[in-house]
């Protein structure tokens, strides 16, 4: 059975975050081919390949990662029900949310 690769999928937030437009420059200009549709469809694979690796290394897994907030927002609001929170706790809670 051959291998399967996983579809590329854009997030709309990346956009937003530092180190993006590099990632898109780069990839771009690391394709270097006389035919003008091989040359696009190449540079649309390194950026997406690009993008996945940057990804994968600067925002990680964002599922994990709010799922985590999440519950610390949760043990954070249980707290405040039996208790003032620290100022650091309070902080944390107004960063999360």
């Amino acid at each position: 059975m051959p291998p399967t690769h996983r579809r590329f999928h854009f997030e709309e937030f990346w956009i937003r975050l530092d180190g993006f437009q590099d990632i898109v420059t780069a990839a771009w200009h690391s394709v270097h081919d006389p035919d003008p549709f091989r040359r696009l469809m190449l540079r649309m694979k390194a950026t997406a390949r690009m993008l996945t690796s940057w990804s994968s290394k600067t925002v990680g897994n964002v599922r994990l990662k709010l799922a985590i907030s999440r519950e610390l927002l949760l043990r954070l609001d249980a707290a405040q029900d039996h208790r003032a929170l620290s100022p650091h706790e309070d902080w944390l809670r107004r960063q999360i949310k």
